[in-house]
């Protein structure tokens, strides 16, 4: 099954681009970029702590499907 690449936005709804990319065929040693995506969510949120850490209620954080 091929999956599109899943998106962690620590922000409002309306957010232009993500915040960190994350992606089943990613590399935790990117920046988590659209061109270059994370592998786990765990090190988006290890690498974005700030931005998570900021997160209110009403926020979203989306991630979308893969295997």
């Amino acid at each position: 099954m091929t999956a599109g690449p899943a998106v962690v936005a620590a922000g409002t709804a309306a957010a232009a681009a993500p915040a960190v990319v994350v992606a089943v065929d990613g590399d935790d040693c990117a920046p988590g970029s659209l061109a270059h995506p994370l592998r786990t969510i765990q090190q988006a949120v290890t690498d974005h702590q700030q931005a998570v850490d900021a997160a209110k209620p009403g926020d979203v954080i989306a991630v979308r499907r893969g295997t």
